[in-house]
């Protein structure tokens, strides 16, 4: 005679490994809960593998804004540094010609 597995909502798959993460004992929860600790386990280790993929997908994509960031960012220093080395000159020609009126 084959036993009828029981499915579970991801509300309740959940709500039993929230309890374990807020420090109740795995036993407990799945006696409370009637079901077996292995699957608390299993709910467990699933739960993690979903939040670091979560988390990994999340760092692809803060990388990638950042990556962005980064050649914005160099872009406008070379811009600034054009500016800076144009100002520069002009103000070696204006100090040339200040100099030449001042001694007419």
């Amino acid at each position: 005679m084959l036993k009828q597995r029981n499915r579970y909502s991801a509300e309740f798959k959940a709500e039993a490994v929230e309890l374990v993460r807020i420090g109740k004992p795995v036993a407990e929860v799945a006696e409370e809960l009637s079901i077996g600790t292995g699957l608390i386990y299993r709910w467990i280790m699933q739960n993690t593998k979903l939040l670091n993929a979560s988390k990994g997908e999340q760092q692809v994509a803060e990388a990638s804004t950042g990556t962005k960031e980064l050649h914005r960012l160099q872009k406008e220093i070379a811009r600034l540094q054009l500016e800076n080395d144009i100002l520069k000159k002009a103000a070696v020609i204006l100090g040339n010609n200040h100099q030449h009126n001042a001694a007419r």
